[in-house]
């Protein structure tokens, strides 16, 4: 392993850790090292870059700026996208996760992409639960009904 990619483990231990003890504001500056190293040690379609995306995205959503959280969501999305072969659980919840983001910004389209992603990707696994996937078909058809598109839900 070469020292980048270490001293990106070695930090990624250490936020495992800050974010197990809900210290978060040092968890957050750690996550940000993290992903600064990440940046350095590997290419723009490899998975830990992803990974330190995600968790940096995950620690601004739990401190509330869903905003500033969406952002590295969306990048790691596109990583995630762009790895060969497609790791299709990953690539499921982090649909997921940016539609439900989505939906609660009131960002009723962008909402419904990502949640046609999940479910792309979550139909080519052999145990996604069946409720997961009702669950998003249901997630949708809500959306259309909020808007006023009764017609456009029936099919989820």
């Amino acid at each position: 392993m070469k020292g980048e990619e270490r001293l990106w483990s070695i930090l990624n231990d250490k936020l495992d850790t800050l974010r197990a003890s809900n210290r978060l504001p040092e968890a957050i500056r750690v996550a940000e090292r993290v992903l600064e190293v990440a940046k350095r040690a590997f290419p723009s379609s490899e998975s830990p870059l992803a990974i330190s995306f995600e968790k940096l995205g995950q620690l601004l959503d739990q401190q509330g700026d869903r905003a500033a959280a969406k952002a590295y969501f969306l990048r790691a999305h596109a990583i995630l996208e762009k790895i060969e072969p497609p790791d299709q659980l990953a690539i499921f919840r982090s649909a997921r996760r940016l539609a439900f983001l989505c939906d609660n910004f009131g960002q009723s389209e962008e909402a419904i992409r990502f949640y046609e992603k999940a479910i792309a990707a979550g139909t080519k696994l052999e145990d996604m639960p069946y409720s997961d996937l009702g669950t998003i078909l249901n997630n949708i058809a809500l959306i259309f009904r909020k808007s006023g598109r009764q017609k456009a839900a029936e099919p989820y």
